[in-house]
């Protein structure tokens, strides 16, 4: 049997050294991806929060769609019994006559609906106290006006000054060009045209940077508890029957992660009270801002 081959110390060393190479590289590339892992990790959980809060918010404008088709099909019945009682005696004259209670059943509906969608007419929270609702708020839904509206992670700050009057600082994404997020910060002061009032206020905002508006909205305290929700609303542009054509609303909370059952059916009431019920989407709270 021939002696084994002596290996030359050249090639030990070659290998000891590639072998010691590549554990280095390795450890290093180990210590490399794992933060990125991580991130990635943490990305997808947060990811999977909001679309779990997607689905809830979803749910709930479901459950309010659900709730105004009800109330309309009350409204129905009810309009139709009272037909019933006024027209039932001429029934065995004329054949047309349902058809003519169809269309003064659909007509009295109408009216109803717009009757009570008169902005004018919209009840805001009664013996508003701005002392009590100073204090940080999340938006937790929202229906848009016309044209560029913070889009997510909307947030405002309220503080009373020594005079009482109350300012704001808010915060929110908003999406430029179609294409840039963007945080914006704005600033608001407010005022009451009508001391009789105090929920009815005007409100001066404008933009922290060039890139963001600035104008004037009304500003209506729609409810508050004050220590859970509010629900605000503004028209810029009223119709000639005195509805809104152009106007947006928020659903705050003090806390960013939701509001209680009972409180979302009292939101979903005032939502309807003020003609806007099943138009608000969900706004997004990740922190982001």
């Amino acid at each position: 049997m021939a002696p084994p081959v002596a290996v030359s110390p050249l090639i030990k060393t070659a290998r000891w050294s590639a072998l010691i190479a590549g554990i280095i590289y390795g450890k290093r590339r180990y210590d490399h991806l794992k933060p990125i892992a991580a991130e990635e990790r943490k990305i997808e959980e947060e990811e999977k929060r909001v679309r779990e809060e997607q689905e809830r918010i979803a749910k709930q404008l479901a459950e309010a769609s659900e709730e105004s088709i009800l109330k309309l099909r009350h409204c129905l019945l009810t309009t139709a019994q009272t037909l019933k009682t006024s027209f039932c005696f001429t029934l065995h004259f004329r054949m047309d006559i349902p058809m003519f209670a169809v269309a003064v059943l659909i007509l009295a509906c109408i009216e109803q609906s717009l009757a009570s969608c008169v902005v004018d007419s919209f009840i805001v929270k009664e013996d508003f106290d701005p002392v009590r609702y100073a204090g940080k708020w999340y938006a937790l839904q929202k229906k848009d006006p016309e044209g560029l509206f913070l889009q997510d992670n909307i947030s405002a700050e309220y503080t009373v000054g020594d005079d009482g009057s109350m300012v704001a600082s808010s915060k929110g994404r908003v999406t430029l060009f179609g294409f840039w997020v963007v945080c914006a910060d704005m600033a608001a002061q407010y005022s009451v045209p009508d001391p009789g009032t105090p929920g009815k206020m005007f409100m001066n905002y404008q933009g922290l940077a060039s890139y963001l508006s600035s104008g004037g909205d009304n500003y209506w305290v729609i409810d508050t508890d004050y220590e859970n929700y509010a629900i605000t609303y503004a028209c810029r542009t009223q119709k000639e029957d005195g509805s809104c054509e152009d106007g947006y609303s928020l659903v705050f909370s003090r806390n960013p992660r939701g509001l209680s059952p009972a409180i979302q059916r009292i939101v979903r009431q005032k939502q309807e009270e003020v003609c806007m019920a099943g138009q608000f989407q969900p706004v997004l709270q990740t922190g982001a801002c």
